[in-house]
């Protein structure tokens, strides 16, 4: 884009993710062991990218270090990354959706630490 340096779109793109998330009035429920976070099935996975959601509203949720499943574009399921049950619910979330679901992103578990993402050592 002319006049747009790559920092100042990816700053735009997460403000406007913010808003859809705002907008569609996203929740996190409850499900066998981890939390899912619903967005009416489009760019739940993406939310992986706001920081402020992971520091701030999804800790009542989790204490400690996110472990997260985004195996869809539609599809976003996170839990404490020291629960054994929780991180056997993302696996099987995970096989439940590859090989046959739409719009597929990944196999793997993550883990946040340090603000960052990084894959689950298995």
């Amino acid at each position: 884009m002319d006049g747009v340096d790559r920092e100042a779109l990816h700053h735009i793109g997460l403000r406007n993710l913010r808003a859809l998330v705002a907008q569609r009035q996203a929740r996190v429920q409850p499900y066998q062991g981890v939390f899912a976070f619903l967005m009416h099935g489009d760019f739940e996975a993406s939310v992986i990218l706001l920081d402020d959601l992971w520091d701030g509203e999804f800790r009542q949720f989790v204490k400690g270090e996110y472990a997260a499943a985004i195996p869809a574009r539609d599809m976003l399921a996170f839990c404490d990354s020291t629960s054994a049950d929780g991180i056997a619910e993302l696996q099987r979330i995970i096989q439940r959706v590859q090989p046959t679901g739409g719009h597929l992103l990944t196999k793997m578990i993550y883990v946040r630490r340090g603000g960052r993402w990084q894959p689950r050592a298995v």
